[in-house]
């Protein structure tokens, strides 16, 4: 394996970096880091295959997106190790089983299709045609959903789960404590809503009200989420509320402020 994985890396230098760096339109940037490695089934160790992936971020000329109204990805995600990976329908059409094309399904967040390492190819630049003559056996296939592995895109647009990759490139894992895959932070395509809160109350006072007397309420929140907000920890004063004899909830023109 060490040996087979070292003669596609040779390999892969001779063309990876010529591809052009188009990505298809589409309405939402995936971003981020995902980690290619090995699993041993009987100690559960992982070992790094291809290591780090990345799908493209702030300062890059090319990245993955998906289309919010048809959850299609695009575009190409990018290893120092292995080079491009395409996501464009086009270039995965034939592939091994099932639904070819890589998409998610917007309602469930479940990733289907295929992905593909352009390595495998003699010809790099167009990630097609017939491949490399040194690769052995390798077609450089991924693989989003199995019957073991799966990726599924979270209600916060957070991807998690693994791929597959083939014994050359082994589980690549979405998610981890220092790197991690995602969309755009709670938009709404994302398993049909937000999945987490947009603002949280980080204090209220006071704490209590005299009935027949007008009380102003402040709160101030933190913007943990997709919040249009000026300032990370925003907060509202002046809403007035006044309880009278009787009432369970102390009402008033204003009952709630816009962030």
């Amino acid at each position: 394996m060490i040996h087979a994985n070292l003669r596609f890396a040779v390999l892969l230098l001779l063309g990876m970096f010529l591809l052009p760096m188009s990505v298809s339109a589409a309405s939402m940037p995936i971003t981020g880091w995902a980690w290619s490695a090995a699993t041993d089934k009987a100690t559960g160790v992982s070992t790094p295959f291809q290591g780090w992936i990345h799908f493209g971020g702030t300062g890059t000329t090319y990245g993955v997106k998906e289309d919010t109204t048809t959850g299609a990805l695009s575009g190409y995600a990018w290893s120092s190790n292995l080079g491009w990976i395409t996501f464009n329908a086009a270039d995965v059409t034939g592939c091994p089983s099932g639904t070819c094309a890589p998409a998610v399904d917007l309602s469930t967040g479940k990733l289907s299709g295929w992905a593909r390492a352009c390595a495998a190819f003699a010809n790099k630049n167009v990630c097609s045609g017939a491949l490399e003559s040194g690769s052995g056996v390798w077609d450089g296939w991924i693989h989003l959903s199995g019957s073991n592995y799966q990726v599924v895109q979270n209600k916060d647009c957070t991807w998690s789960g693994y791929a597959w990759g083939s014994d050359a490139i082994g589980n690549i894992s979405f998610t981890g404590s220092l790197y991690g895959v995602q969309g755009t932070l709670n938009d709404p395509t994302c398993q049909g809503g937000p999945g987490k809160a947009d603002l949280t109350v980080v204090s209220f006072a006071p704490a209590t009200a005299i009935v027949g007397q007008a009380t102003t309420f402040t709160a101030t929140v933190s913007n943990t989420g997709n919040a249009a907000t000026p300032s990370t920890n925003p907060s509202f004063n002046s809403t007035v509320y006044v309880c009278t004899d009787g009432d369970t909830t102390c009402t008033s023109a204003v009952d709630s402020a816009v962030i």
